[in-house]
Order: structure tokens, then C-alpha cells, then sequence
């Protein structure tokens, strides 16, 4: 694992590993230099200076491939750049109302993207997408509407003249192989998983918990849905597809003691019978998960919910609970890079 500590008191840091573990890409600051490292020797293998603010997103399985968000980032609109990590050339790029995040599908050849349409002023939530693009040229390529998914920000006007900005954020996860996605409901116990190839739904599932966590979680949030503002999760796949890693937030607001967040801790679910199956660090915000390469391990920055301390914890992929630990200063914290699958 690589740690990423402060770079300077002017600067920020940014960086994505490699599918396969060996290439990392550095930002710095807001100049958009793009530093690509190895990851065993730590050493400098290239420095590209891409014009205008970018945020690393994802790095193909070759190796070859990196796409960057433009910034400022805006939820309604947003640009992102496809660059040759071999030359630094911008390839391609991409524009799409609502696009959220892209990833790479293992050819380097296509992209995924998570698209949800504005939801500001209009009334609840909204049906989100997911939509394929051609990494060479930019072009959106197909799109599926999730029919069932609710996802979006938008206003809600009390009975006591609150307005509270509601959020539905579902987690999506696409497999190794790119060929399935799974999508966590964040309004409902629900999971559906996608042929990305085909782009078409193959099922709908509700979520059974045989430790009835996730009834005891969101029902704190349907017991007080005026309050709610909203959840918000966040999912890895295992390169077989047959488990899930969730993890996420549920905020709600209260007019007598303000807002309050709380964190899902960490769930294994079981994709193909949509079942909870284990749990870990129950009630605990988690910022930040990755996975080691051979998916022995996840690496997780855990804030403690009683004494709100932060940590970096190893994990045991099939029981979630705890192999080693460190406590973290925060501060001090940019970003953890283990080597992704």
C-alpha cells in the first residue's frame, strides 16, 4: 500500500493505482500536471502538463489509459478527457448532462458512466442512467434507463417551513470482467444488477439481511422521513461478481438538535441471492475503501462514531472484521492508495 501524505500548504493531492497494481497517477495541485509513477519503485516514469484543472477518475486494466475530470466540476454538466498515459495526448472527450463518475471497461476501449438528470426544481427524485462511450472518440454509444432506481438531489418544502435539500444517492459497482454492474437502491432495501454488454436490466431483487441491519439502518430513516435528507452508498465488486462491499451515510435533520449523519459501517452482500450476510464497524463513518490486488484484504478510513478518531483499518474480505489497524491524524490525510483489482 501507498500513503499519500500533504504535499505542501499551497498545493492538494489526487491519485489513482492501476487495475493491476503497478502504475499510479499523481496530481499535485491545480496546475493539472499528471505525474504517472511505478508503483514497486516508487520511481517517475512520466509528466504530462494537461491544460486547465483535473481530477484523476480512473487508469484502463493496460495501464495505458487515464480518464480525468475538468473542473470546476458541476452536477448538471461535466467534461471529462480520455489521455494516453504512453505520450500525455488528450484522446477523447466526453460531454454529458448528469454524469456523475466513468470507469473503464477491461478492453480500454469503452467507457460506463452513471447519469443522473437535474433534479433541481422539480419535485423528487429522479430515474438515473447507465451509458456506455467510446473511449477513442468520446461518443455516447447506448443508455439504459434504471427503471425502479430513484437518484437525484432536490428541494423539500416542510409543514414547519423548513427546506431541507433531500439526496438519493444509490452505490453502483461494475465487475472486473465490465460486463455486470450492481446497483444498491438508496430509497428502498433493493439491488439490481445490469449486463453492461447488453446494457439491459437482468433483475431486481429485494435486499434480505439475515442480521437485520440494514432493516434496523433504514428503518431509523423511514421512521423519520420528513427529517431524512437522505443516503448516500458507495460499492465494490469482487472479480467473480459474487460479492458486494457496501458501505455509505444516512443524514437527517431535525429542527430541535440540527443534523445529524450516521454511517451504514461496512456490509457483505451476497449479489446473487441479494441477501446481507455479514457486517463490520456498525454505525462508523467509512470515507474511503480499496481492495489489495488479489481481494485478501480491504483497506478502510474508518472515523470512529464515539470518540470520532480516524484510522486505517486491513480487513478480512468474508468476515469484515479487523486484521490490523492505525490510528491517522486527519489533517495530515490526502489520499491511500492500495494497488485496486
Amino acid at each position: 500500500m501507498v500513503e499519500l501524505t500533504e504535499p505542501g500548504p499551497a498545493e492538494f493531492l489526487v491519485a489513482f493505482a492501476s487495475p493491476d497494481g503497478e502504475l499510479l497517477a499523481v496530481q499535485t495541485d491545480l496546475d493539472a500536471e499528471i505525474i504517472v509513477k511505478d508503483l514497486s519503485s516508487g520511481s517517475e516514469l512520466a509528466r504530462y502538463d494537461i491544460p486547465g484543472g483535473m481530477y484523476p477518475a480512473d487508469i484502463s486494466l493496460d495501464g495505458r489509459r487515464l480518464v480525468v475530470l475538468d473542473l470546476p466540476y458541476s452536477p448538471g454538466f461535466s467534461v471529462w478527457h480520455v489521455v494516453d498515459l504512453q505520450d500525455g495526448v488528450r484522446l477523447s472527450t466526453i460531454r454529458a448532462e448528469g454524469l456523475h463518475w466513468v470507469r473503464f471497461d477491461p478492453s480500454g476501449q469503452r467507457l460506463i458512466g452513471w447519469i443522473v438528470p437535474r433534479s433541481l426544481g422539480l419535485p423528487g427524485p429522479r430515474t438515473p442512467f447507465l451509458a456506455a462511450f467510446a473511449a477513442d472518440t468520446g461518443e455516447e454509444v447506448t443508455r439504459l434507463e434504471l427503471a425502479g432506481v430513484a437518484a437525484g438531489f432536490w428541494e423539500e418544502v416542510r409543514a414547519d417551513d423548513f427546506t431541507v435539500h433531500q439526496f438519493y444517492e444509490p452505490g453502483v459497482a461494475l465487475s472486473k470482467d465490465g460486463r455486470r454492474a450492481a446497483v444498491l437502491h438508496a430509497d428502498k432495501e433493493a439491488l439490481t444488477l445490469v449486463d453492461t454488454e447488453r446494457m439491459e436490466i437482468l433483475w431486481t431483487k429485494s435486499l434480505r439481511s439475515s442480521t437485520s441491519f440494514l432493516e434496523r439502518l433504514l428503518g431509523v430513516r423511514r421512521a423519520y422521513a420528513k427529517l431524512a435528507e437522505g443516503v448516500r452508498w458507495n460499492l465494490h465488486l469482487s472479480p467473480d461478481g459474487q460479492w458486494l462491499y457496501a458501505f455509505g451515510d444516512v443524514e437527517k435533520f431535525a429542527p430541535e438538535d440540527g443534523q445529524h449523519i450516521r454511517g451504514t459501517g461496512l456490509l457483505l452482500i451476497d449479489v446473487e441471492q441479494a441477501e446481507a450476510v455479514a457486517r463490520g464497524f456498525e454505525g462508523q463513518r467509512i470515507y474511503w475503501a480499496a481492495t489489495a490486488p488479489d481481494w485478501s484484504a480491504i483497506y478502510i478510513y474508518v472515523e470512529d462514531a464515539l470518540n470520532h478518531q480516524t484510522s486505517l483499518h486491513r480487513v478480512l474480505p468474508h468476515t469484515l472484521q479487523s486484521s490490523t489497524a492505525r490510528s491517522i491524524e486527519q489533517n495530515n490525510l490526502y489520499f491511500l492508495v492500495p494497488a485496486s483489482p
